[in-house]
């Protein structure tokens, strides 16, 4: 079993797994029948706000062709071996970012031999640049509960002030 069936698992059977990775891992970053069963659990999980069961996701892969529906079967009836969140959650960032980079490149390839309809070699660094930033980090900014103690500190902490050269401003700032 590889890193991509083990995520596909997961995220069937680890809630607190899917819920922090389904909006960092896109659709093309699988392949084949894996690409459906993530399409599947995504929009089951935005519908329901639960997940999937296996059954649940085999009756709606039914329609798609025998190849890929084998693949998809084989991947939701593997069994399940508990692994660490930690591990899973940064392995498969640098997955995403594999992937990323790996479709990026192939995209740059098609801009150069000039097969793309849309881009040009312009776009290049872009696409390179936003494969480069894939990450799971969603922290922006601080949490106004979780760091009140780090607030207190810094509204409590005394300054070094610098005086300014014209008196009026150090009136205005109390000594700069």
């Amino acid at each position: 079993m590889n890193l991509e069936q083990v995520i596909i698992r997961n995220l069937v059977t680890n809630e607190n797994f899917t819920r922090t990775v389904i909006p960092f891992i896109k659709p093309e970053y699988f392949d084949g029948g894996s690409r459906d069963v993530f399409n599947d659990i995504v929009e089951f999980v935005n519908k329901y706000n639960k997940l999937p069961t296996t059954e649940s996701l085999l009756i709606d892969l039914a329609d798609i062709n025998e190849d890929k529906f084998a693949q998809a079967s084989s991947i939701l009836h593997a069994k399940v071996e508990p692994v660490d969140d930690d591990w899973l959650l940064d392995n498969t960032e640098k997955w995403c970012q594999e992937r990323a980079l790996h479709l990026a490149v192939l995209e740059s390839i098609e801009i150069m031999n000039g097969d793309h309809a849309e881009l040009n070699k312009t776009a290049m660094p872009e696409l390179l640049q936003n494969a480069l930033s894939v990450t799971f980090d969603s922290s922006v900014g601080h949490d106004y509960i979780d760091n009140a103690e780090e607030r207190y500190e810094f509204y409590n902490s005394s300054e070094t002030r610098l005086p300014f050269d014209l008196e009026l401003f150090n009136e205005i700032t109390n000594g700069g």
